[in-house]
C-alpha cells in the first residue's frame, strides 16, 4: 500500500512556531494562498527554505523514493531559482528542482563528483500565478552505484524524465528530508500552498481542509484545563499552549473527540491528524495516537515522545482508511473521532 508521509495546508495551522514544515529563514505566512492562508517563501538576496525530515512511518527507513507535491506561485523569475530539494543527510546526495528566468524548469541529482541533469522543460511558470508542481526523486542502490530516476509534473501533466547511474554507494541510501524554497543565489520570492508528500505515488493538484474537534467524543478519561470540554480545548486556531489543553497522568488513560464535518467535496486522497504536545516535568512519557474509524476503535502503531519545556508538532498520515484499506469516504471521515492514548 502506498504510503501518505505528510501534509501541510500552509497556514491553516497553530501559527509560525508550530508549523509542520520548519521555517529556516525568511519564512512568513501570508493571505494570498489559493483558498486561504499559505507560505511566503519572499526574502531579498537570501536562501529561503522550508525542511522537513521523513522516515517511513512503518519500517522507520529512509525513503528511496519522495514524491513531493505543492501548489506554487512564482513571483520572481530569478536566476536559477531552487524550487524542492531532496537531501540524503549522511551523504549530501541531493536532487534539485530548478526554474530559470523564463519560467522553465529541469532537476539535478548530485552526488559527490557525480550528476544527472535533466532536460530543460518547456516555458510554464509565469509570475503571479499558481501552478502545481510535483517532483519525485528515486535513489535505487546497486552494488558499485546508485541509480537515480527523477520526474517533473505540473498540473498533472509529465514534463520532464530523466535516469542515470551516480558512482559509489551511499552509506545509507534513501532521502531523509526535503526542502521547498525560493532562491537562493539572487534572492527568492514565492509562495507555495497545498503540499504532500507520498513514498512514490503522485496524488495530482490537491486542497487541503483542516477539520477541527467540535464535540465530546466516545471516551474521556484525561483532564482538562482552560475549557469544559475536551474538543473545546484541543481545537485552538491560534496557539495558546499551556492555557487550554488536554493532560493525564495515567498510563492507559484515552481521550477522543468528534471532528467538524466536511462538505461534498471530490475523491479524498488521504488525511493527516497533528497532535502539539509536551510534558510537564521530567519522567517517562510517551503517547500513541487512537482513532474511532468506520465504527471500530483503532490504536496507531506508532509512539510519540513530548520534550519537557517544548511543544512538538507530531503527525500521523493515512493514505486510505487504515480499517478498510480502500480510499476514504467523505462519510466514513465525517463519523471519524481522534484522540490519544497515553502510554508511558
Amino acid at each position: 500500500m502506498p504510503n501518505l508521509l505528510f501534509l501541510d495546508s500552509c497556514g491553516d495551522h497553530l501559527g509560525s512556531s508550530d508549523t509542520t514544515l520548519k521555517p529556516l529563514s525568511g519564512v512568513n505566512i501570508s493571505t494570498s494562498g489559493r483558498t486561504g492562508s499559505c507560505y511566503d517563501l519572499s526574502s531579498a538576496g537570501a536562501q529561503v527554505w522550508l525542511t522537513k525530515a521523513l522516515r517511513n512511518p512503518t519500517s522507520g527507513a529512509t525513503n528511496n523514493t519522495l514524491t513531493v507535491g505543492c501548489a506554487y506561485k512564482v513571483m520572481t523569475l530569478a536566476y536559477p531559482g531552487v524550487m524542492i530539494q531532496m537531501n540524503n543527510a549522511w551523504t549530501n546526495a541531493k536532487a534539485t528542482l530548478y526554474h530559470l528566468e523564463d519560467g522553465r524548469m529541469y532537476f539535478v541529482a548530485t552526488y559527490g563528483a557525480y550528476s544527472v541533469t535533466s532536460a530543460t522543460s518547456a516555458s510554464v511558470l509565469t509570475v503571479g500565478n499558481w501552478y502545481y508542481i510535483e517532483f519525485s526523486s528515486t535513489m535505487a542502490v546497486g552494488e558499485t552505484a546508485w541509480v537515480y530516476t527523477g520526474t517533473l509534473k505540473c498540473n498533472g501533466e509529465t514534463l520532464v524524465t530523466a535516469t542515470g547511474a551516480l558512482s559509489g554507494v551511499p552509506a545509507e541510501s534513501g532521502w531523509s528530508y526535503f526542502g521547498i524554497g525560493s532562491g537562493p543565489f539572487h534572492g527568492g520570492n514565492a509562495y507555495c500552498d497545498d503540499v504532500y508528500v507520498t513514498d512514490g505515488e503522485f496524488l495530482g493538484d490537491i486542497r487541503l481542509y483542516v477539520i477541527r474537534p467540535n464535540a465530546v467524543g466516545d471516551e474521556n478519561q484525561w483532564s482538562i484545563t482552560g475549557s469544559a470540554t475536551a474538543w473545546g480545548a484541543t481545537k485552538d486556531t491560534t496557539p495558546d499552549y499551556a492555557t487550554t489543553i488536554i493532560y493525564t497522568p495515567t498510563t492507559g488513560h484515552s481521550t477522543t473527540v468528534n471532528l467538524e464535518d466536511l462538505g461534498a467535496i471530490g475523491p479524498i486522497k488521504g488525511l493527516q491528524a497533528n497532535y502539539v504536545t509536551t510534558k510537564d516535568q521530567a519522567g517517562d512519557a510517551s503517547f500513541s495516537p487512537r482513532y474511532k474509524i468506520s465504527g471500530s476503535m483503532y490504536d496507531s502503531s506508532r509512539v510519540f515522545y513530548p520534550s519537557w519545556q517544548s511543544w512538538i508538532d507530531f503527525t500521523e498520515a493515512f493514505r486510505k482508511n487504515p480499517i478498510t484499506g480502500n480510499d476514504w469516504q467523505v462519510a466514513e471521515v465525517n463519523a471519524m473521532q481522534q484522540g490519544l492514548k497515553r502510554i508511558s
